[in-house]
């Protein structure tokens, strides 16, 4: 699984999926992605600037994946 993690890197893009679409709204101070993967979903959430004032907590269990993710 690590092997996977360093070989394929996702391109990222500010587009979110339709599901999320409604995190716009909620007036919320934290955020809890599980499963966070390569962090395309919180790159998306950050350019629009959804996680602005927010504690990000990402978890996945691939510690690769992860250092991407903090590099955000």
């Amino acid at each position: 699984m690590q092997d996977n993690a360093k070989r394929y890197t996702r391109y990222y893009t500010d587009e979110l999926p339709d599901m999320l679409k409604p995190l716009r709204h909620l007036p919320s101070n934290s955020l809890l992605d599980l499963g966070a993967g390569d962090g395309a979903i919180l790159y998306a959430l950050k350019k629009r600037g959804l996680l602005n004032m927010k504690r990000v907590v990402a978890v996945d269990i691939s510690p690769a994946r992860i250092n991407k993710i903090e590099n955000l």
